[in-house]
């Protein structure tokens, strides 16, 4: 769904919480919004490392694609690290192969709110 100011912007209900979602692409970067407090999260930039040219994205092969996670303003967990790569792997983040800046906060953060966030997340890019 367009917005005046978005490439995308939708409010849906994961494990029934009202979560925002803002998605923003600019020409090297994407700037995604995702929260369930009605402000913004944790701060985080997500990098994919230097693959080969003949990349096929190994996320349809069972392996991970290879990524480096920064987190830039906020407390940093293992938890939503785990959630990001999640993210790249299950959405079209991963073969987009772009940088993006994304705004990070849950209330809860489980298999089912992963699931439901990506498939979310997913319309929006």
């Amino acid at each position: 769904m367009n917005s005046p100011g978005f490439d995308s912007q939708l409010c849906a209900k994961i494990a029934d919480v009202s979560t925002e979602f803002v998605v923003q692409n600019f020409k090297n970067q994407i700037f995604i919004i995702i929260s369930q407090y009605g402000k913004m999260g944790n701060l985080y930039s997500v990098k994919f490392d230097k693959v080969e040219d003949n990349f096929t994205a190994p996320a349809k092969v069972g392996i991970g694609i290879p990524i480096t996670i920064n987190c830039n303003f906020g407390p940093d967990s293992d938890e939503v690290r785990a959630a990001l790569t999640f993210l790249v792997n299950k959405t079209k983040l991963g073969e987009m192969q772009k940088e993006f800046l994304i705004s990070f906060g849950l209330k809860e953060i489980n298999g089912k709110v992963l699931r439901e966030l990506a498939s979310v997340l997913e319309k929006c890019l």
